[in-house]
């Protein structure tokens, strides 16, 4: 239905959360996608009347719009916006789509900072200096970082900060103060404190230090 283009699968990771946002709100007049001759898309309401004309976006990513649709704006970039087509934030970009929604949550940026959102609504605001994908229960966060564009244009270089974790509700639950930190897998994370690479486990205990 949409005209081929480098963002499926990330389109597809945000049509599945879409489809979780779908079970839970089901406004009466959602727009759903259509694509003219040339290959442009826009959206039509139930009654088939084009409430947003194919073309005025560069590429929708969310196929059924009901409060929220994340699009790419030919000036802003790849954006959220609500039925009145406010822009509510930027969504993050990794390996040139939408970042990837980890337990349903993906990173948005806003004035510099870092937070995360359902496809409905921002549920972290954007206040950390640079944040990782959840895994599990929570997501390395970091404080007095920064970062820019790898030479690839795909990936970000973070220089510098402290790293910890926050929990799905933004509490900080392990305060800033590694070197580095990685995600939690299998129940595992390896972080460096005082240069020491140490292992932790899901509660935080270190159970192996290099």
């Amino acid at each position: 239905m949409l005209k081929t283009n480098p963002y499926l699968l990330p389109m597809a990771i945000l049509m599945a959360l879409c489809s979780t946002s779908m079970a839970q709100r089901q406004p009466k007049d959602q727009l759903v996608i259509f694509c003219d001759g040339n290959d442009e898309c826009g959206y039509k309401n139930s009654a088939g009347k084009v409430v947003i004309p194919a073309g005025k976006y560069s590429y929708l990513f969310t196929d059924t719009f009901y409060n929220t649709a994340i699009v790419q704006d030919p000036t802003q970039g790849i954006v959220a916006i609500d039925r009145q087509e406010r822009i509510l934030y930027r969504v993050f970009v990794f390996d040139n789509g939408p970042d990837s929604a980890g337990i349903g949550l993906y990173r948005i940026y806003s004035k510099g900072k870092f937070g995360f959102a359902s496809l409905d609504k921002v549920v972290i605001p954007a206040r950390f200096d640079f944040v990782y994908p959840f895994s599990g229960n929570c997501a390395v966060y970091v404080s007095g970082c920064t970062f820019q564009s790898d030479p690839s244009g795909q990936h970000v270089v973070i220089k510098g900060g402290k790293y910890g974790y926050i929990d799905q509700d933004g509490k900080v639950i392990k305060h800033a103060a590694y070197e580095s930190a990685t995600s939690f897998e299998n129940g595992k994370a390896t972080v460096i404190y005082q240069g020491k690479k140490i292992t932790l486990d899901s509660h935080f205990n270190e159970v192996a230090v290099w």
